[in-house]
């Protein structure tokens, strides 16, 4: 055989399905991965170079589960299969033609036989189960890998066109996935033979990648994807919407068991996003937006004994942006509201230049806050586009695209 590096991408005879692997594994860096599924090998090369492009020092690991040769008709019929045997030593040496170029920073291994045998509890930084089909052997095989930080899922079939495609009650992964809660189903799909269509499923294992805390101890807020402008699985980002509105939706919770206050948001930012997150805020203030319900300003509405949520709103006042004329201060708005509500929750991105006084403020008199009953976060991006609580804190900007990159959490309330 003779077989290339693939610099980064599977080729193009391979399904676009599959090229959100790399997409996954550019954001987590995976070191450790495992594949039910190994076939021909070219998906582990693909895998195998893009987690070597981001660990250059080396510690890469591949573990490949496959039948290969010891697969028969039998084995097809249970399994609903229809591509061929690959011979277990002609992708070893396909693997190991790749992993001498690497010079000792990847190394793999081969595991022939039924996963129902052969697969053992394991966790990996990168799971992608495609073997066996049926229902039963998928489930089987995400059983042994469930405690991966990403485990990725083939075979999630859709109708398409009026017609559904195979019985998932028999084959596919939708039936497992229908028990799960936390899970992204990929947007790339390709088209199955006898109708419907078929793609990738995503769920995160580790807390670190379903959600945020703001402090080490507080409870695990799911992060929140939204085409719009916070994260999606299409993108595969996490902004720092996808961060405010997991906890916008965590606080919402809090304040909606015990809504004696009234809710008002200052700042149209939930209304983007209310169908899907399930909670739509009553009264919203936003002088600039009309999905505001009133469009006046903040000082101009009576919050007083109220609960306030405001997400990136409060660093823009003052800015003359908008064709606002209104001259206050951020710092003034955050005393408004400190004032005069009951319990708040008010974000600001770090490093924004109108903001920079109230910024400093916060972090400064954050133990005379505390006093107070306001509790002061920072949470930072990470390098794989986690949010972590952190004082290491990073300035808005200073990416490809202008975004925030650590945000100021203040709340009143204790709803964190």
């Amino acid at each position: 055989m003779n077989v290339k590096p693939i610099s980064g991408k599977f080729s193009k005879q391979w399904l676009s399905r599959y090229r959100q692997i790399l997409s996954l594994i550019r954001l987590h860096k995976p070191r450790s991965i495992v594949e039910v599924g190994a076939f021909t090998g070219e998906r582990a090369s693909g895998m195998i170079e893009e987690a070597v492009r981001h660990h250059p020092e080396g510690g890469v690991t591949y573990t490949g589960y496959d039948l290969f040769e010891d697969a028969n008709g039998e084995t097809d019929a249970t399994e609903f299969n229809v591509r061929p045997h690959p011979k277990e030593s002609n992708v070893a040496d396909r693997l190991q033609r790749l992993c001498d170029q690497f010079k000792g920073r990847a190394q793999f291994r081969l595991v022939k036989g039924n996963t129902r045998e052969t697969l053992q509890p394991q966790r990996a930084d990168l799971a992608f189960i495609d073997g066996g089909h049926s229902v039963e052997t998928i489930q089987s095989d995400y059983n042994a890998l469930s405690g991966s930080d990403v485990v990725i899922l083939d075979d999630y079939y859709e109708s398409s066109g009026g017609r559904t495609g195979p019985d998932t009650k028999k084959v596919g992964c939708n039936a497992l996935v229908a028990d799960l809660t936390d899970f992204s189903v990929l947007p790339t799909h390709n088209p199955v033979t006898g109708g419907g269509r078929v793609k990738l499923v995503v769920r995160f294992g580790s807390d670190r990648l379903r959600g945020v805390r703001v402090r080490p101890d507080g409870p695990l807020m799911p992060y929140f994807y939204h085409d719009h402008n916070c994260g999606s699985p299409a993108s595969l980002r996490r902004t720092e919407r996808t961060l405010e509105m997991a906890v916008a939706m965590h606080w919402l919770g809090g304040v909606g068991r015990d809504p004696r206050g009234g809710l008002v948001e200052v700042g149209a930012v939930t209304p983007y996003y209310s169908r899907e997150s399930g909670y739509a805020v009553g009264t919203v203030i936003d002088p600039a937006d009309a999905k505001a319900t009133q469009r006046v300003s903040l000082f101009d509405h009576d919050i007083a004994g109220k609960d306030v949520l405001s997400l990136s709103t409060i660093e823009h006042i003052g800015a003359k942006q908008y064709d606002l004329k209104e001259d206050k201060t951020p710092v003034q708005a955050f005393e408004y509201i400190a004032t005069k509500s009951r319990r708040f929750l008010i974000s600001i991105p770090y490093g924004w230049v109108n903001s920079v006084v109230l910024e400093k403020k916060l972090l400064a008199e954050r133990g005379l806050l505390a006093e107070a009953g306001i509790n002061v976060y920072t949470v930072t991006r990470q390098a794989d586009e986690t949010w972590q609580a952190s004082d290491d804190l990073k300035p808005y900007g200073t990416r490809e695209k202008p975004w925030a990159n650590t945000v100021i959490i203040a709340e009143r309330g204790g709803l964190l």
